[in-house]
């Protein structure tokens, strides 16, 4: 696909300028999946504005949907919730109901990460209103996530896992890329909740057998060792990840949830040097709730881990800091 939509694109008398903004943006997002970061952005960015110049409500709106999709960093988030309300207006406008349901989830994650949970929560409702339009199975998949994620969040633990049991081969029958994925961090995540690490550890190892010892999973693994007081196990899984200052860890939809897992490794650790490096990481995003694959799970303010980091470095005013605003920030969005 990248080398067909290269090909059109360096033939420019053939392509009008709607389509040649069509272009940029399927070549973004065919890039995004190849793993060119960099080029997908550059690409994303250049649909937008050629899309702009154009004035297609339709065409900007589906490259706006690109260009969100794109790892982004968390002093971004204020611009991103605006690029997604433009969006949303203009897929309303050009009564593109599909590109309405995106508009809605982007604004969702956004508004949630940075604290806005009463304008989340009906951007939620607003969504569901349009998946029901649509009918279209993998809405239905979606919101299936959705309504798991919420029940983790509220604690209803015994209906969260009947959502994920349900989700699940609803996935399946659509072949959703990520669907693994996705019931692993709900499962795991339930299970921690409930006290119960200990059985996911055989089939983690497992997991890591027959895929290799992804990065995306290895911090889970630590941090079961670290819950069940296994500390020389956790401390080799936690110092191979550390082993070039956590940067093997992929900027990904997963990289927020890896790396707080690291934090309360390292915590239960007590490994004040590597403390230092986490926090460096992990500072830009104090203010933010972090979330783990857009809005699978959440896991509350940054600053509380920010928090965990600067007790185990002995830091102890920037650690009092850092918990006053993660009780500010949960408080908000667990009592909204």
């Amino acid at each position: 696909m990248v080398d067909f939509l290269e090909e059109m694109l360096r033939s420019p008398g053939e392509l009008d300028e709607i389509l040649r903004a069509r272009v940029l943006g399927s070549l973004a997002r065919a890039l995004l999946f190849t793993g060119a970061l960099e080029q997908a952005a550059t690409y994303a960015q250049r649909a937008v504005e050629v899309a702009r110049r154009v004035g297609d409500p339709g065409v900007l709106a589906f490259n706006l949907g690109i260009l969100l999709h794109q790892p982004s960093r968390p002093e971004e988030s204020e611009k991103r919730l605006a690029y997604a309300t433009e969006m949303l207006q203009l897929a309303e406008q050009a009564n593109h109901e599909a590109w309405v349901c995106q508009a809605h989830q982007f604004r969702m994650i956004l508004l949630f990460e940075l604290g806005d949970v009463q304008t989340a929560e009906a951007a939620i409702a607003a969504r569901a209103q349009v998946t029901e339009k649509l009918s279209e199975p993998i809405y239905f998949y979606i919101g299936a996530v959705h309504r798991t994620t919420q029940a983790l969040f509220e604690g209803r633990f015994v209906e969260a896992e009947q959502l994920a049991l349900q989700a699940l081969p609803l996935g399946q029958r659509l072949q959703v890329e990520s669907l693994d994925g996705t019931f692993g961090v709900h499962m795991f995540t339930l299970r921690r909740e409930q006290g119960r690490l200990k059985e996911i550890e055989p089939a983690l190892r497992h997991f890591m057998k027959q895929h290799g010892a992804a990065a995306a999973w290895r911090p889970g693994l630590a941090l079961i060792y670290s819950e069940l007081g296994r500390a020389r196990e956790a401390r080799v899984e936690f110092e191979h990840l550390a082993q070039h200052d956590f940067a093997d860890l992929p900027r990904d939809s997963l990289w927020g949830g890896c790396t707080i897992y690291l934090v309360e490794v390292c915590a239960f650790l007590g490994a004040a040097a590597r403390a230092a490096t986490l926090y460096e990481l992990l500072l830009p995003y104090a203010g933010r709730a972090v979330f783990v694959g857009g809005r699978i799970v959440c896991y509350g303010a940054a600053s509380r881990y920010l928090g965990l980091l600067a007790t185990t470095m002995a830091r102890w005013q920037e650690a009092e800091s850092h918990f006053e605003d993660a009780l500010a920030m949960n408080t908000i969005v667990v009592c909204k």
